[in-house]
Protein backbone atom coordinates (compact mmCIF):
# COMPACT_ATOMS: atom_id res chain seq x y z
CA UNK A 1 0.00 0.00 0.00
CA UNK A 2 2.74 2.33 0.91
CA UNK A 3 4.78 1.87 -2.27
CA UNK A 4 1.53 2.06 -4.52
CA UNK A 5 1.01 5.78 -2.05
CA UNK A 6 4.89 6.29 -3.28
CA UNK A 7 4.60 5.87 -6.79
CA UNK A 8 1.57 7.90 -7.39
CA UNK A 9 3.59 10.85 -5.97
CA UNK A 10 6.48 10.81 -7.82
CA UNK A 11 4.12 10.31 -10.89
CA UNK A 12 2.69 13.54 -9.68
CA UNK A 13 5.84 14.65 -9.25
CA UNK A 14 7.00 13.87 -12.48
CA UNK A 15 3.96 14.99 -14.05
CA UNK A 16 4.57 18.39 -12.23
CA UNK A 17 8.35 18.88 -13.71
CA UNK A 18 6.39 17.94 -17.37
CA UNK A 19 4.05 21.37 -16.86
CA UNK A 20 6.43 23.40 -15.29
CA UNK A 21 8.81 23.36 -18.07
CA UNK A 22 5.55 23.97 -20.29
CA UNK A 23 5.44 27.68 -19.87
CA UNK A 24 9.49 27.77 -20.29
CA UNK A 25 9.53 25.38 -22.90
CA UNK A 26 9.50 27.99 -26.50
CA UNK A 27 12.49 30.01 -23.90
CA UNK A 28 14.79 26.93 -23.44
CA UNK A 29 14.21 26.23 -27.51
CA UNK A 30 15.52 29.89 -28.27
CA UNK A 31 18.56 29.06 -25.68
CA UNK A 32 19.69 26.08 -26.93
CA UNK A 33 19.65 27.49 -30.97
CA UNK A 34 21.05 30.49 -29.92
CA UNK A 35 23.96 28.71 -27.82
CA UNK A 36 24.16 25.80 -30.96
CA UNK A 37 24.03 28.42 -33.27
CA UNK A 38 20.83 27.02 -35.29
CA UNK A 39 20.32 30.64 -36.86
CA UNK A 40 17.11 29.52 -38.67
CA UNK A 41 15.22 27.96 -36.21
CA UNK A 42 16.00 31.11 -33.55
CA UNK A 43 14.78 33.21 -36.14
CA UNK A 44 11.31 30.99 -36.46
CA UNK A 45 10.73 31.13 -32.26
CA UNK A 46 11.51 34.56 -32.26
CA UNK A 47 8.26 36.03 -32.88
CA UNK A 48 6.40 34.12 -30.66
CA UNK A 49 9.18 35.02 -28.04
CA UNK A 50 8.55 38.96 -28.79
CA UNK A 51 5.07 38.74 -28.01
CA UNK A 52 3.81 40.76 -24.30
CA UNK A 53 1.09 37.61 -23.48
CA UNK A 54 3.55 34.48 -24.66
CA UNK A 55 4.88 33.96 -21.62
CA UNK A 56 1.63 34.14 -19.87
CA UNK A 57 0.07 31.96 -22.00
CA UNK A 58 2.05 29.57 -21.41
CA UNK A 59 2.41 29.59 -18.06
CA UNK A 60 -1.86 29.50 -18.04
CA UNK A 61 -1.72 26.46 -20.25
CA UNK A 62 0.55 24.46 -17.88
CA UNK A 63 -1.67 24.88 -15.21
CA UNK A 64 -4.53 23.60 -17.70
CA UNK A 65 -2.57 20.37 -18.21
CA UNK A 66 -2.21 19.90 -14.53
CA UNK A 67 -5.53 20.29 -13.98
CA UNK A 68 -6.76 18.16 -17.34
CA UNK A 69 -4.22 15.42 -15.41
CA UNK A 70 -5.48 15.55 -12.04
CA UNK A 71 -9.05 15.20 -12.85
CA UNK A 72 -7.94 12.45 -15.30
CA UNK A 73 -6.16 10.72 -12.36
CA UNK A 74 -9.26 11.52 -10.14
CA UNK A 75 -11.92 10.13 -12.32
CA UNK A 76 -9.66 6.94 -13.35
CA UNK A 77 -9.90 6.22 -9.35
CA UNK A 78 -13.39 7.44 -9.15
CA UNK A 79 -12.27 10.21 -6.88
CA UNK A 80 -13.81 12.69 -8.67
CA UNK A 81 -15.79 14.05 -5.81
CA UNK A 82 -15.00 16.18 -2.71
CA UNK A 83 -14.59 13.29 -0.63
CA UNK A 84 -11.93 12.04 -3.24
CA UNK A 85 -10.10 15.36 -3.89
CA UNK A 86 -9.32 15.35 -0.40
CA UNK A 87 -8.11 11.56 -0.08
CA UNK A 88 -5.93 12.77 -2.63
CA UNK A 89 -4.27 15.87 -1.63
CA UNK A 90 -1.16 14.51 -0.95
CA UNK A 91 -1.00 13.78 -4.95
CA UNK A 92 -2.63 17.05 -6.01
CA UNK A 93 -0.32 18.97 -3.88
CA UNK A 94 2.79 17.57 -5.42
CA UNK A 95 1.33 17.72 -8.44
CA UNK A 96 0.32 21.95 -8.84
CA UNK A 97 3.66 22.50 -5.94
CA UNK A 98 6.26 20.84 -8.28
CA UNK A 99 4.82 22.50 -11.49
CA UNK A 100 4.64 26.08 -9.57
CA UNK A 101 8.16 25.44 -7.77
CA UNK A 102 9.62 24.75 -11.81
CA UNK A 103 8.27 27.94 -12.80
CA UNK A 104 9.58 29.68 -9.95
CA UNK A 105 13.21 27.97 -10.43
CA UNK A 106 13.21 28.46 -14.26
CA UNK A 107 11.87 32.48 -13.31
CA UNK A 108 14.03 33.40 -11.01
CA UNK A 109 17.29 31.56 -10.98
CA UNK A 110 18.01 29.45 -14.45
CA UNK A 111 17.33 32.24 -16.99
CA UNK A 112 18.83 35.30 -15.23
CA UNK A 113 22.00 33.05 -14.93
CA UNK A 114 21.85 31.29 -18.24
CA UNK A 115 21.02 34.94 -20.11
CA UNK A 116 24.64 35.92 -18.76
CA UNK A 117 26.61 32.92 -18.65
CA UNK A 118 25.69 33.54 -22.93
CA UNK A 119 26.88 36.90 -22.78
CA UNK A 120 29.84 35.77 -22.22
CA UNK A 121 30.35 35.53 -18.11
CA UNK A 122 31.87 32.76 -16.11
CA UNK A 123 29.15 31.10 -13.70
CA UNK A 124 30.58 32.83 -10.62
CA UNK A 125 29.85 36.29 -12.53
CA UNK A 126 26.77 35.05 -13.96
CA UNK A 127 25.05 34.41 -10.87
CA UNK A 128 26.55 37.60 -8.84
CA UNK A 129 25.37 39.86 -11.90
CA UNK A 130 22.29 38.00 -12.10
CA UNK A 131 21.32 39.31 -8.48
CA UNK A 132 23.55 42.37 -7.22
CA UNK A 133 22.44 45.41 -6.88
CA UNK A 134 24.92 47.04 -8.89
CA UNK A 135 27.34 46.22 -11.82
CA UNK A 136 30.85 45.27 -10.07
CA UNK A 137 32.62 45.38 -13.77
CA UNK A 138 34.72 48.49 -13.87
CA UNK A 139 34.56 50.15 -17.09
CA UNK A 140 37.09 50.24 -19.18
CA UNK A 141 38.89 53.37 -20.77
CA UNK A 142 36.22 54.98 -23.36
CA UNK A 143 33.45 52.80 -21.96
CA UNK A 144 30.28 54.79 -20.91
CA UNK A 145 27.26 52.47 -19.53
CA UNK A 146 23.46 52.52 -20.12
CA UNK A 147 21.49 51.11 -17.71
CA UNK A 148 17.85 49.92 -18.57
CA UNK A 149 14.38 48.23 -17.19
CA UNK A 150 12.69 46.78 -19.91
CA UNK A 151 9.11 45.32 -19.31
CA UNK A 152 10.21 41.48 -20.49
CA UNK A 153 7.61 38.98 -19.05
CA UNK A 154 9.98 36.67 -18.26
CA UNK A 155 13.74 36.40 -17.64
CA UNK A 156 13.59 34.28 -20.44
CA UNK A 157 13.14 37.09 -22.81
CA UNK A 158 16.74 38.53 -21.65
CA UNK A 159 18.54 35.86 -24.34
CA UNK A 160 16.26 38.91 -27.24
CA UNK A 161 18.40 41.88 -25.23
CA UNK A 162 21.83 39.30 -26.14
CA UNK A 163 21.01 39.11 -29.17
CA UNK A 164 19.69 41.88 -30.56
CA UNK A 165 22.68 43.67 -29.84
CA UNK A 166 25.07 41.17 -31.36
CA UNK A 167 25.04 43.21 -34.37
CA UNK A 168 26.59 46.40 -32.71
CA UNK A 169 30.48 46.19 -32.96
CA UNK A 170 30.34 49.16 -30.18
CA UNK A 171 28.91 46.91 -27.58
CA UNK A 172 31.22 45.48 -24.75
CA UNK A 173 30.04 43.94 -22.48
CA UNK A 174 25.67 43.22 -20.57
CA UNK A 175 25.06 42.24 -17.69
CA UNK A 176 21.31 40.99 -17.09
CA UNK A 177 20.09 41.25 -13.39
CA UNK A 178 17.02 40.08 -12.07
CA UNK A 179 13.53 40.70 -12.99
CA UNK A 180 14.98 43.07 -15.91
CA UNK A 181 17.74 45.07 -15.42
CA UNK A 182 20.65 45.49 -18.28
CA UNK A 183 23.76 47.01 -17.68
CA UNK A 184 25.42 47.47 -21.27
CA UNK A 185 28.53 48.95 -21.69
CA UNK A 186 29.69 50.69 -24.96
CA UNK A 187 32.16 52.48 -27.25
CA UNK A 188 30.45 55.66 -27.50
CA UNK A 189 32.55 56.32 -30.85
CA UNK A 190 31.54 53.26 -32.59
CA UNK A 191 27.73 52.85 -31.25
CA UNK A 192 25.35 55.68 -29.97
CA UNK A 193 22.66 55.31 -27.34
CA UNK A 194 19.80 55.81 -29.95
CA UNK A 195 21.25 52.83 -32.03
CA UNK A 196 21.18 50.70 -29.19
CA UNK A 197 17.56 51.63 -27.72
CA UNK A 198 16.43 51.02 -31.73
CA UNK A 199 16.62 46.99 -31.35
CA UNK A 200 13.53 45.34 -31.57
CA UNK A 201 13.35 43.94 -28.34
CA UNK A 202 13.31 47.90 -27.17
CA UNK A 203 10.89 48.90 -29.06
CA UNK A 204 8.50 45.98 -28.44
CA UNK A 205 8.56 46.36 -24.44
CA UNK A 206 8.65 49.96 -22.39
CA UNK A 207 11.86 50.24 -21.72
CA UNK A 208 12.97 53.09 -19.34
CA UNK A 209 17.06 54.57 -18.73
CA UNK A 210 18.01 54.40 -15.25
Amino acid sequence: MDCCKKEKKNKGFLSGILYGLTAHSFCILFIIFTVIGATTLTTAIRPLLISAYFFHILVLVSIVFATASALLYLKKGNNLSLSGIRGKRNYLFTLYGTTIVINLLFFVFIFPIAANVSGGASLTEAVTGSFGEERDTVLSEGEDLLTVEVDIPCPGHAYLVFTDLDDFSGVEDINFRFPNIFDISYNPELVSTGEILSVDVFQNYKTLIK
